[in-house]
């Protein structure tokens, strides 16, 4: 996807999600419904576990560990909901490149502005690129920029990384379906000897892997056993084969 977090932001301030205290419905308003559907589409296109629960709002996420030790899990949390003060549909951002300092106007009609005389902290934006609002609106920078943020993070972290599947009975076709596009991934059937560096770890012979990522998930499973490709219609029965009821069955 490779889309920047101002380009997430931008886009994530065009939808609607003003919350209305007056409200009886969780969320408030259905444009937050609308905008948590979309981020967890995205989330789950950049390879993340990533599920809405559809009487919330809310969406949950999860990146795994890739080590084996315990560590402290990481938290980020952001709302999609703005402000009832102020109007917040019809959003138009525009970016002020390279801030000089001075007044900004928002909408020339009205008079309505930004200036450092009532917003001294603006002063220390000098030199930066700003997002603001034509003045009709509330930005929404609270808190859509920190779910740009939060998802530009998640998207990095993901970057580049690859499935290998040990579930029984998923194959390459069945990913295909559930996976976001163009993820690249490999079911395997690894047995229970592989704890003692004899087992065998049988891999289905479709894949999307690239001949370099093939070779290096080869060489890692190498460490722990036989590694062996089969066609799909036989990946279940060599994981009967050589999976744990023959390795337990061997141990009577």
């Amino acid at each position: 996807m490779n889309i920047s977090v101002l380009d997430r932001f931008l886009r994530y301030a065009g939808v609607g999600t003003q919350s209305s205290p007056d409200s009886g419905t969780v969320p408030s308003t259905p444009g937050q419904t609308v905008l948590a559907r979309m981020l967890a589409a995205e989330l789950r296109e950049m390879g993340a576990q990533a599920e809405l629960d559809e009487a919330s709002g809310i969406v949950y996420a999860s990146i795994p560990s890739n080590i084996r030790k315990k560590v402290p899990a990481i938290g980020w949390v952001a709302h999609v909901d703005t402000a009832p003060g102020v109007p917040g549909s019809g959003v138009n951002p525009s970016v002020v490149h390279s801030y000089d300092g001075g007044d900004i106007v928002l909408d020339g009609e009205r008079g309505v502005m930004l200036s450092p005389a009532v917003f001294p902290e603006l002063e220390e934006y000098a030199g930066q690129d700003l997002v603001v609002t034509d003045g009709k609106t509330l930005l929404g920078a609270d808190d859509k920029a920190g779910i740009a943020e939060i998802l530009t993070a998640v998207e990095e972290l993901l970057a580049g990384k690859i499935v290998v599947s040990v579930a029984a009975g998923m194959t390459f076709g069945k990913y295909e379906t559930i996976l976001a596009p163009g993820t690249h991934h490999l079911s395997t059937v690894p047995n229970t000897p592989v704890a003692v560096g004899e087992g065998i770890v049988v891999c289905e012979r479709l894949h999307s892997l690239s001949d370099a990522e093939w070779k290096e998930t080869e060489r890692l499973f190498s460490h722990v056993g036989l590694v062996m490709q089969v066609d799909t219609p036989l990946l279940g029965l060599a994981g009967t084969i050589c999976g744990c009821g023959k390795s337990m069955s061997g141990s009577c």
